[in-house]
């Protein structure tokens, strides 16, 4: 997938439970910030679409009536041609995009800005799935995105496995079959290797939790095997 802003950029938050200034919540995309911030930066639509919201800091988010100020900013929403939808918040003023417009991938939808409420230039870039379930995106951009280790905020669940995927092989590849065999009793070859095979009943299981049926074994479809070995009689889980 390719890389939804026209510059190089940095994860300053990343997806998943976290805690700022004392405070836990669930943050539900990810934070890109411009290297340059005194360049602009434009957002690229990542796949072909339609836009669903245009909606201005000063409009509510979800009513578009009018408001003292719109916490997500200058907000743009499209669902994508194959189902999935794409949150941009906090862009700047000026967009001219309105709902039910045309984008093509490639496409500048607005630029990076920090409307709304955020203490910085920021987009918050964020993905759901056909059933409106948001998931994890960084995953997708092909280490397209940088990571800001030093503003990066804690993480309460960090993913516990590697990313692993179509090609992968070793111990957490073996871990993933034994799993997948005793989840969704895909009745695989446990040898450690990520052939086709495994990655269709990987694809299966996705399509059974409602995540992105991409085959990879991501931080999102990792939560959803690991939290369902939990449930399996210990007898099983061998």
């Amino acid at each position: 997938m390719r890389s939804p802003c026209s510059r190089k950029v940095k994860i300053t938050s990343f997806y998943g439970q976290r805690t700022v200034d004392g405070a836990t919540t669930m943050h539900s995309g990810i934070d890109l910030v411009p290297v340059d911030s005194k360049v602009p930066t434009n957002v690229i639509a990542i796949a072909d679409g339609t836009i669903t919201r245009a909606i201005t800091w000063l409009e509510d988010t979800h009513t578009g009536n009018r408001i003292v100020t719109n916490p997500d900013g200058n907000f743009i929403t499209y669902r994508t041609d194959s189902g999935y939808t794409v949150e941009c918040r906090h862009l700047r003023s000026g967009m001219t995009l309105k709902k039910g417009d045309r984008v093509k991938a490639g496409d500048v939808i607005g630029v990076i800005g920090s409307t709304g409420r955020c203490s910085n230039i920021h987009l918050h870039l964020e993905l759901k799935n056909a059933g409106g379930t948001s998931f994890d995106p960084y995953p997708y951009f092909d280490n397209k995105l940088e990571i800001d280790n030093e503003h990066v905020p804690v993480l309460i669940t960090p993913q516990s496995r590697p990313t692993i995927k179509l090609g992968s092989i070793g111990s957490d590849v073996t871990y993933l079959q034994k799993a997948l065999n005793v989840t969704i009793m895909a009745g695989i070859k446990v040898d450690g290797r990520f052939g086709p095979v495994t990655e269709v009943s990987v694809k299966k299981y996705q399509r059974i939790r409602g995540l992105l049926q991409d085959g990879i074994m991501g931080p999102q479809t990792w939560g959803h095997i690991e939290e369902d070995i939990k449930t399996i009689p210990k007898e099983k889980n061998k």
